[in-house]
């Protein structure tokens, strides 16, 4: 009776697995079919993680002089973290630190194609396909923290990683000796090792749990820009020799991740799971084994990155014009000549659009609350749109490469001693 009991059981567990996986990938399907084009899918935790977000960009912006950048005084004078969490239709990390990066970035590094937003916006079972991808990467907010991976490699390993392999090996002998042997003395032994692993592993998971997600997110982002080559051939050349390099280490990781997951739900059977591997140290010793892989990898990780993020970004470009009312892909020209017509402010709801003609230096005149610093910060903004996201909020755009410079909500900064005068010059 009891072994029909134990079957039943164990039927009832794997139907509800199953289940809850295809209701969540129904779900996700839904999501992704619905979602595009649509403006307010945003989530406004996006604007709690700026700080995480924001780390991509403070390792990009080292690459470039100060005239290529959107500067911290602008960049606030514009409110450019409404613009960004405006555009921010993106489905993982990697593409949201992307897009926040580009949208720093000005002159003649223009981080995305029109021809590969065109290609996501006019092809919607692919777009779909790999967003799904994209998807299951997601955002948890220690896949943030995954470019920093050239930290010093002592500070990413777990302490006393040397001893883990001697101690399952001690766990597994006393286990094995105790039932050949049907020895009281080695089954104690085998329980006082598993107690002594067990009060090592959690505290190891209360310390270093975040080292262990990131760890996580670096093989989820590595495997899914595999999954993505293949998907997408024709976009991929450039990434196959890096993808390669890092193969045994995504596949370490995926062995990490297997063990995660059967541990990872709240459910009793994960909890019982969890008792039997933790003291097994088998997340710990791979997850020293990853790290080890990835150690002289960094620049191939980057690239990795900066892979996943493009596309994820362009499709995420290719859906916030979808939610505008007006939008044109703006004309890069040689001279110093800058016209819009039709432009307007993105951020407003029911916004009034005025042209500009500018080939040597323009006051503009009017009332109060006319509208003249929304005019202004409207062609700011779009001449920043125009040189990161090859998107303009207008009727017609045609626009030099130069840098965006203004001074309109300026105040003196105590902390760094700077007066009013000094942060106007």
């Amino acid at each position: 009776m009891a072994p029909f009991i134990i079957a039943g059981i164990a039927v009832c567990i794997v139907m509800f697995i199953i289940i809850r996986t295809v209701r969540s990938r129904q779900a996700v399907d839904f999501y992704i079919r619905h979602s595009f084009g649509d403006a307010e899918r945003v989530k406004n935790d996006v604007l709690d993680r700026l700080d995480s977000i924001a780390l991509f960009y403070e390792k990009e912006k080292e690459n470039y002089s100060d005239s290529e950048l959107v500067d911290d005084i602008t960049w606030e004078d514009l409110d450019m973290k409404s613009v960004f969490f405006r555009a921010d239709h993106t489905d993982c990390f990697a593409g949201e630190q992307y897009l926040y990066s580009a949208l720093h970035t000005l002159g003649s590094h223009v981080a995305l194609s029109e021809e590969t937003i065109s290609f996501f916006d006019g092809n919607e079972a692919k777009r779909n396909e790999v967003r799904r991808v994209l998807y299951s990467i997601g955002k948890p907010i220690s896949s943030y923290y995954s470019i920093n991976s050239e930290e010093d490699i002592k500070d990413r390993y777990l302490p006393r990683r040397h001893i883990y392999p001697v101690l399952l090996a001690a766990l597994i002998l006393s286990g094995a000796l105790a039932a050949v042997l049907r020895s009281p003395a080695f089954a104690m032994l085998c329980i006082l090792i598993y107690l002594v692993n067990l009060v090592i592993c959690i505290f190891t998971k209360i310390s270093y749990s975040g080292k262990l997600e990131t760890l996580f997110c670096t093989g989820v982002t590595i495997n899914g820009a595999f999954t993505l080559s293949e998907k997408l051939p024709e976009m991929s050349g450039s990434i196959a020799a890096p993808l390669k390099k890092l193969k045994k280490a995504a596949r370490i990781i995926s062995f990490l991740n297997m063990e995660r997951s059967m541990t990872s739900s709240d459910d009793l059977l994960s909890s019982l799971l969890s008792y039997v591997t933790e003291p097994l140290f088998i997340k710990y010793i791979l997850y020293n084994k990853g790290v080890s892989e990835l150690a002289d990898k960094t620049k191939e990780y980057l690239e990795v990155f900066r892979y996943v993020g493009g596309i994820d970004c362009s499709i995420a470009v290719a859906s916030f014009r979808r939610s505008l009312s007006q939008f044109c892909v703006p004309e890069i020209r040689e001279d110093r000549v800058l016209e819009f017509r039709g432009v307007f402010h993105p951020m407003l709801a029911d916004p009034v659009a005025n042209d500009l003609m500018q080939s040597r230096s323009v006051i503009i005149t009017g009332s109060n609350a006319s509208g003249k610093s929304t005019f202004i910060k409207a062609v700011a903004i779009n001449l920043i749109l125009a040189q990161t996201i090859c998107t303009c909020t207008a009727e017609y755009a045609s626009v030099p490469r130069c840098g965006v410079i203004t001074s309109m909500a300026i105040r003196d900064d105590l902390l760094s001693g700077e007066s009013y005068y000094i942060r106007e010059i």
